[in-house]
C-alpha cells in the first residue's frame, strides 16, 4: 500500500519543473495533484503529477482543468522563467522588512532562519535554498494549535481552518477573519526588499507585525520598531520574545 504521504524528492521535482509556483496561475504558494488520481492509481509518479495552488488543485480535482491541460503546463507553465517571477527573487542586498524592522541575511547564509521567535517558537524563518529567498511562517489558533504553515513555497492547511487567498503582482496575501490571523509578503524591485506583515498567535498570545508599529505583543506591553539586525552571523541573531 502506498503512502499519501508525497516524498521529499518528488515534490521538490514537482516544484522546480513548474519553476516554484502554480502551473497554472503563477500563485506562490502549492499543492501536490495526482493528474492520474490516486484512488484509480496509488502513485507519487512525478510525470504523472504537478504542482497547483490550492485554488487550482480544487478545480483539477473537479475537472474544471482537463487531464491533458494539466500536461501541457508541466511543460508550459505559467511562470516559464524563474528570474522574471516577481515573487521569488534573487535579491543582491538580501534584506528583509519585518514590519518596520529591518532584517539583514548574511551573505553566506544558505537555508533558513528563524528572525521572530515567542516564547522558544519561531513563528517566521527565512532564508535562500538554491538561491531562491523562501519561508517558513507558522499559523496557531488562539488555543494553541497549529492550524496552518507556510514552508518551501507549500501550503498547509487544517481542514477545520477556513482562509482566503489573493495573489497580485508582487504581493501574496493570506488571512482567516474567523481565527483573525493574516500574512502578507511583498516585493519592492526598485529597493530589492520583501516586507512581511501579518498577525499571529502564540501560546495565547497575539503577536502583531505592522509597518506603523513594528512588531507588537499587546499581552507583553513589548513593542520595538525601527530597528535593524542580521541573521546568519550569530547564535543571538533572531528577534526573540
Amino acid at each position: 500500500m502506498v503512502s499519501r504521504h508525497v516524498p521529499v524528492a518528488v515534490r521538490r521535482e514537482l516544484r522546480r519543473e513548474v519553476n516554484y509556483s502554480c502551473a497554472y496561475c503563477g500563485t506562490p504558494l502549492v499543492q501536490y495533484h495526482h493528474i492520474v488520481p490516486f484512488h484509480e492509481n496509488e502513485h507519487h509518479d512525478p510525470d504523472r503529477m504537478i504542482a497547483l495552488c490550492p485554488t487550482c488543485h480544487a478545480e483539477a480535482d473537479a475537472g474544471t482543468i482537463s487531464r491533458e491541460k494539466l500536461y501541457e503546463l508541466k511543460n508550459n507553465p505559467a511562470i516559464s522563467d524563474l528570474v522574471e517571477h516577481e515573487f521569488y527573487f534573487e535579491s543582491k542586498q538580501r534584506m528583509l522588512g519585518l514590519g518596520n524592522v529591518g532584517v539583514k541575511i548574511h551573505d553566506g547564509q544558505e537555508g533558513k532562519s528563524p528572525v521572530l521567535r515567542v516564547d522558544g517558537e519561531a513563528l517566521i524563518e527565512v532564508g535562500y535554498v538554491d538561491g531562491v529567498l523562501q519561508f517558513v511562517t507558522n499559523f496557531h489558533s488562539k488555543d494553541g494549535r497549529e492550524i496552518a504553515q507556510i514552508s518551501n513555497g507549500e501550503w498547509w492547511v487544517s481542514t477545520e481552518s477556513a482562509w482566503d487567498m489573493e495573489y497580485k503582482k508582487k504581493t501574496l496575501k493570506l488571512w482567516s477573519s474567523e481565527e483573525n490571523l493574516a500574512f502578507a509578503v511583498r516585493y519592492d524591485p526598485e529597493t530589492d526588499q520583501v516586507d512581511i506583515v501579518g498577525r499571529f498567535h502564540s501560546n495565547g498570545k497575539r503577536v502583531i507585525v505592522s509597518t506603523d508599529y513594528g512588531v507588537v505583543v499587546p499581552e507583553l506591553n513589548f513593542s520595538i520598531r525601527d530597528l535593524a539586525f542580521s541573521i546568519g552571523d550569530g547564535p543571538g541573531a533572531v528577534l526573540d520574545i
